[in-house]
């Protein structure tokens, strides 16, 4: 069974929909067992309450209070939930914006993120207070960060920022735009110039006018 972007098994409490993403809680009975299926978007679920077993054709495993997994879009699973009603915080990726994560989407298969929990939680008080775009761009952020760090644990660096240093590099003279320069990384502007100059030490748009500068 296929569930199309925006839905969810269990009984949904809240759901906000952004222009990037869906933000959906979802509760579940004691005992509950949902039926094989995939979503259509690649989603976060940071479990609020309650454990349960996952099974896929690859694995099977125990999700328990706190984890975040992540599963891509098409990843066919199951779930039995344990004794105690169970509670879901979703942050679903609609496909427009998958781009944008590249590298962190290449995984095929689900995977958990260490040390994710307390970002998720965070975000999660937002969800009531927050306004659409405020939201739309912390969750832009967050997903932003979490990906950036499951990259780097594969590669051991962040092989954007290089990516990055080398296209500006290659083209000393042009005058780059922050979109333009984000495009060719699929990473979000904002994330961009704040991670840049975090992982540098250089300002974004100081590094590529001191290219220029030397060049002329």
């Amino acid at each position: 069974m296929r569930l199309e972007t925006g839905k969810f098994f269990g009984v949904v409490s809240k759901q906000v929909v952004l222009d990037n993403f869906n933000l959906t809680l979802t509760t579940y009975a004691p005992q509950c067992t949902i039926a094989r299926h995939h979503h259509q978007s690649p989603y976060l679920s940071l479990l609020l309450e309650g454990s349960y077993k996952e099974t896929s054709k690859a694995n099977e495993q125990i999700v328990s209070r706190g984890n975040t997994l992540f599963r891509p879009g098409d990843y066919e699973h199951m779930n039995t939930f344990a004794n105690s009603h169970g509670k879901c915080f979703n942050i679903e990726i609609k496909q427009e914006t998958c781009p944008f994560f590249a590298e962190g989407l290449k995984k095929p298969s689900e995977f958990f993120f260490n040390h994710s929990s307390v970002e998720l939680y965070k975000l999660l008080q937002n969800l009531s207070i927050g306004t659409g775009p405020i939201l739309n761009d912390l969750t832009f952020e967050l997903c932003s960060d979490l990906f950036v760090q499951q990259a780097n644990n594969r590669h051991g660096r962040a092989l954007w920022i290089k990516k990055v240093m080398d296209f500006i590099q290659d083209n000393p003279a042009y005058e780059h735009s922050i979109k333009e320069i984000a495009a060719v990384v699929n990473i979000h502007p904002v994330y961009l110039v704040r991670k840049f100059k975090e992982k540098t030490g250089y300002k974004l748009t100081k590094f590529y006018e001191g290219l220029a500068a030397a060049v002329l």
